[in-house]
C-alpha cells in the first residue's frame, strides 16, 4: 500500500520519538549484522509507550509490517523487514528499578547488555547471559533471541533469568507475563501438546529454534513468559523485563593450545569435570588472522594452532595450579598433545578474553574474495560428539572444494563454522541449500539442534519443520495466528521465513555498479574501495557506548544509528551498488560531517576497515555536488586565514573581540560565540641554520600559541640541540577532514617544496603536534606518491619521543627545577594513534614534585573545528560533559595537553585553571 506524505507527517506529530522515511535512513536500517538485507518502508524511534501503540496503529491501517529492533547485531536478519522498524536503542533505554536485596532489576529493552553489567558492578552482581557483542547489543534484543555467551556454562541462557515481561500485542494491548491471567487459549492449546513437545525437544545444552514451548511447561508449570523469549518479535513486541541477577565470581582464565582443532573439540567434553565457567576454542585460520595484531602474535605465536580458552573458578591464593596438573593429566591420559598458560596478569588475561570477544570481527581481514559465511554456524550438539560433527561437516564441505575455520563456545557443544565462500560468483547461491540441507541432517542424525544461541530469522526459519517435524510446526504456527491474527509482528521470520531458495531476493551481497561520474580522490581504484567497504560485516563493534569502550564519541552523544561508522560504510556500499536511486546529496551531508576524524572507528574496529577513507570519499563526493556556502567556506579557509591573521595579531585580535564582529560570526558564519576564540600571537618567524633536525610549527604552535615554539627552541639549546624552523606551516589538517582534496593537495606540495630539500640533506622533522604528526606520517601518504609518503613516514619524529630517548639515555640535562604541582593530563584521540601515545607523559613524571593525572581516555569534543558551530555546538558540548565531569571531580593546578585543539576546549571546560603544552612545563622546570 503507498503511504502519503500527509500519513507520515500526521505520524510524525502523533508521537513523541522519531520517524524517517526518506530513502537514506531507510537504507541504514535495511542491514544488520547478518547476511541480508530488505529495506523498511518506515524508520521509528519511540519514546513512549504510547508511541508504540500509534506505531502499531499505523501499521494496521496501511497494512505494514513490524519489526523490533536494538543493537543491530543479529547474525539471522530477525530485525530486518520490508515495513516499520521499530528502534528501541534510542530512547528505551533506562533502568527503572534495582533492588540489590532481591537481585533484580526492572529496566527498558534498549538497555545495553554492558551498560547493565556496568551499573551492577559496584554490588558484585552481573546479568550473567554475555554475548560477544555484549558491548553493544540490547537486553531487549537478548530476550527475543534468549542469547547466551561464553559463560553459558555457568549462568545459562537469558531465559533463566527473566522475572517478568510487559508485552504490547499485535491487537495494542499490554500484558504482564508474571502476573496477569490472559492468553487462556494459547495456554490450552499448549498443555494439549505436552507429549509431542518433550519429544521433540533435543536434548542439547543450547536450544533456541522455534518456540520455547518446553520453557513454557517445564518443571509442572506454565511461564507464559517463556513463550515470548527467542521469539523475535513475532509474538509481541517487548516493553519491559524484569530479571534476575547473578552474583560475580572471581576466575583464572588458562589457555591450552593444540597441534590441531580435533583435539581442542576433543579435550573440550573432558574440561566440564572442572566446573569451568567458559571453554571457548579458536582455530588455526581465525589465531593467522589475529597474529596481524601485535599483542595477539605474541601471545599465541605461529607454534599453536588451536586453542581453548578456559575460565576456572579462582581458588584461595588466586591461582589454579592443583586444578591445571588434574587437567595436563587428564589431557595426557587421552593422547592429547599440549601446552598449557594460565594468566596471572590482569593485562594479558584481557588480551586473550578479548580475542575471543573480537574473534567474529577478525576473521573478516581475510583477504581475497572468499570470505567466512555465518550460514550454518549456530549447531549445538552434546559436548562429547563436538568432534564428530565438526569431522562430518568438513567432510560434507570437502564435497564442494570448500574450507572453513571454527571459533566458539566449545565447552556447551556450540561452535561456530563458518565456510568460505564467494558470495559474488553466480553458482555460490546454488550450493546453500544444499550445504544447509546435508548439514542439518548430520546435525538431527547426531541428535543435535539447527539454532544454538543466534536466532532464526532468514536464516534458520526455514529448517524448523526440519527438526521438529509437521505437528510442532503445525503448533508452532497455530499460537503465532492465535497471538498475531493478522500477521503483523515480524511475519517473515520463524515459521513464516521464506525458504532458502529465496535467498537471493534479499541478501546484501550485490555487484557493485560503478557509477562512471565518481572519481576517487586517494590513492586507490575502485575495486580497492569497494574491497574495503565489503570488509564491514556490519558486527556493529562501533556502536558502543559504554565509557570504557574507546569507540565513535559521536554515536555515544546522540545514540542515531545513523551517525555509527557502520551507518557510513554502508551507506558507502549502497552508493556503490547503484541502490541509493533519490540521493539527497544535503542529507548524505548531515550523516558524514558528523565524522569528526578521530579514527576511533578505525583504531579499534575488529575487522580492520579503512573507515576514515572511506569517510573522506564521500565527504569529497559530497564537497563536488553540493554549493559551497559561506560558513563551510570559512571553515574550510581557517587554518590560511589564522597564518596571515599571525601577521597582524593586534589588529586581528582587535577586531576579534568586537561586539560586532561577534554578531557577524554568528549570523553570517555560524560560529558558536558562546566559546572565546584564542588570541592570535605574532606568526614566528623563520629561524636559520645548518641543523640536522627541522621543526614543523603547525597553526597553533606558530600562530595562537608560540611560547611552545619558543621553548622547544629552548629547550633543545639548552640542551646543545641545533633546530631550523622554516616559518610556521599548516599541515592540513583541517582541510583534509572536510575532503578538500585540492587544497590539501596544495597544501601538501607547498610544505614538500620547503621540506624535501632540507630533508634531502639528511634532516629529521620534529613535530609537537599529534594531529599534524598524524597528517605528515599518515595521511599525506593517501594523496602523495609512495616514495615521497615513505620518505615522510620515516624522518618524522614526535618531540616528547625524541626527548624521552635522549633522557633515557642519558644525553638530556637533568630537570632540575621542582615543580610541586598537580596536573591532568588530556590525551587526544590523534595522540592515540602515535607509537607511544604517552611519552610526552613519560617525560612529565620525570620531573621533581610533578604529579601527573591522566584523564580517562575520551574525545574532549572540539575535534578541531567541529565544535565551532552552532550546529554542533550541542553533540559537540555533550561529548564534552564526561571530560568537564571529571575535571569537575579531580583537584589539579594545570591542564595539560599536547594538542592544540584540546588545549582550546580545556580552555573553554575549565577558564577558571591554566592549561598548558607539556613543553611549556619541561621549559619551567629548565628554569627557562
Amino acid at each position: 500500500m503507498n503511504i502519503s506524505k500527509s500519513q507520515i507527517n500526521k505520524l510524525k506529530q502523533r508521537i513523541q520519538g522519531d520517524v524517517f522515511d526518506s530513502q537514506l535512513i531507510r537504507t541504514i536500517y535495511s542491514t544488520d549484522a547478518s547476511m541480508f538485507k530488505r529495506t523498511p518502508r518506515l524508520v521509528a524511534h519511540p519514546k513512549t509507550t504510547e508511541d508504540v501503540f500509534h506505531l502499531i496503529e499505523f501499521a494496521k491501517v496501511n497494512n505494514l509490517v513490524i519489526a523490533p529492533r536494538g543493537g543491530g547485531t543479529g547474525l539471522a536478519g530477525e530485525s530486518l523487514t520490508s515495513g516499520i522498524v521499530i528502534d528501541f536503542s534510542k530512547y528505551f533505554n533506562r533502568i527503572v528499578e534495582y533492588d540489590v536485596t532481591s537481585q533484580s532489576v526492572v529496566l527498558l529493552p534498549g538497555v545495553v547488555h554492558g551498560v547493565l553489567n556496568n551499573y551492577l558492578v559496584k554490588d558484585r552482581l552481573i546479568f550473567g547471559p554475555d554475548p560477544a557483542t555484549s558491548n553493544r547489543c540490547t537486553i531487549g534484543g537478548m530476550i527475543a533471541n534468549n542469547s547466551t555467551g561464553a559463560h553459558s556454562l555457568k549462568y545459562g541462557m537469558t531465559s533463566r533469568w527473566v522475572k517478568n515481561l510487559k508485552i504490547m500485542l499485535a491487537d495494542g494491548k499490554i500484558i504482564n507475563t508474571q502476573t496477569d491471567n490472559v492468553l487462556a487459549n494459547v495456554q490450552t492449546l499448549i498443555l494439549n501438546h505436552i507429549d509431542i513437545i518433550k519429544k521433540t525437544w533435543p536434548n542439547t545444552p543450547r536450544n533456541r529454534h522455534g518456540y520455547l514451548l518446553y520453557n513454557v511447561i517445564k518443571d509442572n508449570s506454565f511461564d507464559l513468559g517463556q513463550l515470548f523469549l527467542a521469539s523475535e518479535g513475532t509474538l509481541g513486541i517487548i516493553l519491559e523485563a524484569t530479571l534476575q541477577l547473578g552474583t560475580m565470581i572471581d576466575t583464572n582464565l588458562i589457555s591450552i593450545h593444540f597441534e590441531n582443532r580435533f583435539d581442542a573439540l576433543s579435550a573440550a567434553s573432558l574440561l566440564l569435570e572442572f566446573s569451568p565457567s567458559a571453554v571457548e576454542i579458536i582455530d588455526d585460520v581465525c589465531l593467522k588472522m589475529a597474529r596481524e595484531n601485535k599483542i595477539y602474535k605474541e601471545l599465541f605465536p605461529e607454534s599453536i594452532a588451536s586453542i581453548l580458552l578456559v575460565e576456572l573458578p579462582a581458588l584461595k591464593d588466586n591461582t589454579n595450579t592443583p586444578t591445571i596438573n588434574l587437567i595436563t593429566t587428564k589431557l595426557n591420559d587421552h593422547h592429547l598433545p599440549h601446552t598449557l598458560k594460565e594468566y596471572l596478569n590482569p593485562i594479558t588475561r584481557d588480551h586473550a578474553w578479548n580475542l575471543r570477544k573480537q574473534v567474529a570481527g577478525l576473521i573478516n581481514r581475510v583477504p581475497g574474495s572468499h570470505q567466512p559465511l555465518p550460514f550454518i554456524e549456530d549447531v549445538c550438539v552434546d559436548p562429547k560428539n563436538l568432534k564428530e560433527y565438526i569431522m562430518g561437516v568438513e567432510n560434507i564441505l570437502k564435497k564442494f572444494n570448500l574450507t572453513y575455520l571454527t571459533f566458539g563456545h566449545a565447552g556447551d557443544g556450540t561452535v561456530h563454522l563458518r565456510p568460505f565462500l564467494n558470495m559474488k560468483a553466480p553458482h555460490t547461491l546454488k550450493l546453500l541449500p544444499l550445504i544447509c540441507d546435508e548439514v542439518y541432517n548430520h546435525t538431527l542424525k547426531i541428535k543435535g539442534t539447527i539454532s544454538g544461541e543466534h536466532g532464526d530469522g532468514y536464516l534458520r526459519g526455514p529448517f524448523i519443520k526440519k527438526q521438529y517435524g509437521l505437528e510442532m510446526f503445525e503448533l508452532f504456527k497455530n499460537i503465532k495466528k492465535m497471538l498475531d491474527p493478522d500477521n503483523r509482528l515480524n511475519p517473515d521470520k520463524k515459521t513464516g521465513a521464506p525458504q532458502v531458495e529465496t535467498w537471493s531476493e534479499f541478501l546484501k551481497f550485490i555487484e557493485y555498479k560503478i557509477n562512471p561520474n565518481f572519481c576517487l580522490d586517494l590513492n586507490w581504484n575502485n575495486d580497492l574501495f569497494t574491497q574495503e567497504i565489503d570488509k564491514c560485516n556490519g558486527c556493529g563493534a562501533c556502536r558502543s557506548n559504554l565509557d570504557d569502550v574507546d569507540m565513535c564519541p559521536v554515536f555515544k552523544s546522540t545514540g542515531y544509528e545513523f551517525h555509527t561508522p557502520r551507518a557510513k560504510v554502508n551507506t558507502a556500499k549502497a552508493f556503490m551498488q547503484g541502490t541509493l536511486t533519490k540521493l539527497d546529496y544535503n542529507e548524505l551531508k548531515q550523516i558524514y560531517n558528523y565524522c569528526l576524524g578521530c579514527g576511533r572507528c578505525e583504531e579499534n574496529c575488529p575487522s580492520n576497515v579503512s573507515t576514515l577513507k572511506i569517510i573522506y570519499e564521500m565527504k569529497a563526493l559530497i564537497n563536488k555536488k553540493t554549493p559551497l556556502k559561506l560558513p563551510q567556506l570559512f571553515i574550510d579557509n581557517l587554518a590560511t586565514l589564522i597564518l596571515k591573521l599571525g601577521l597582524f595579531p593586534k589588529l586581528a585580535n582587535t577586531l576579534n573581540n568586537l561586539s560586532l564582529t561577534k554578531m557577524f560570526q554568528s549570523t553570517f558564519l555560524n560560529l558558536d560565540t558562546t566559546r572565546s576564540f584564542p588570541a592570535i600571537n605574532s606568526k614566528i618567524r623563520p629561524r636559520f641554520n645548518q641543523a640536522k633536525l627541522v621543526y614543523f610549527s603547525d597553526i597553533y604552535s606558530g600562530t595562537i600559541n608560540t611560547k611552545i615554539t619558543d621553548n622547544l627552541i629552548d629547550i633543545f639549546k639548552y640542551n646543545n640541540i641545533e633546530i631550523f624552523i622554516p616559518q610556521a606551516l599548516n599541515s592540513g589538517v583541517i582541510e583534509y577532514t572536510y575532503a578538500k582534496t585540492k587544497k590539501v593537495s596544495s597544501i601538501i606540495h607547498s610544505n614538500l617544496k620547503i621540506l624535501l630539500p632540507l630533508i634531502s640533506k639528511g634532516a629529521k622533522i620534529i613535530v609537537t603536534e599529534p594531529s599534524a604528526f598524524l597528517m605528515l606520517t599518515n595521511e599525506y601518504q593517501h594523496l602523495l606518491n609512495k616514495q615521497d609518503s615513505k620518505l615522510l613516514t620515516d624522518i618524522c619524529i614526535f618531540y616528547a619521543d625524541f626527548l624521552l630517548k635522549l633522557y633515557q639515555e642519558g644525553q638530556l640535562r637533568p630537570f632540575n627545577t621542582t615543580l610541586d604541582f598537580e596536573v591532568a593530563f588530556h590525551l587526544s584521540c590523534h595522540q592515540k594513534k602515535l607509537p607511544n601515545p604517552y611519552s610526552s607523559c613519560q617525560l612529565l613524571n620525570n620531573i621533581s614534585g610533578l604529579k601527573v593525572h591522566k584523564l580517562a581516555s575520551g574525545c574532549c569534543g572540539l575535534s578541531g573545528t567541529f565544535g565551532l558551530t552552532k550546529d554542533h555546538s550541542l553533540i559537540s558540548n555533550s561529548i564534552a560533559q564526561k571530560k568537564l565531569n571529571e575535571l569537575s571531580d579531580l583537584s589539579f593546578d594545570f591542564g595539560i595537553s599536547d594538542c592544540g585543539s584540546c588545549l582550546m576546549q580545556l580552555n573553554h571546560l575549565r577558564p577558571d585553571k591554566n592549561h598548558f603544552h607539556p613543553i611549556e612545563l619541561i621549559a619551567k622546570t629548565y628554569g627557562l
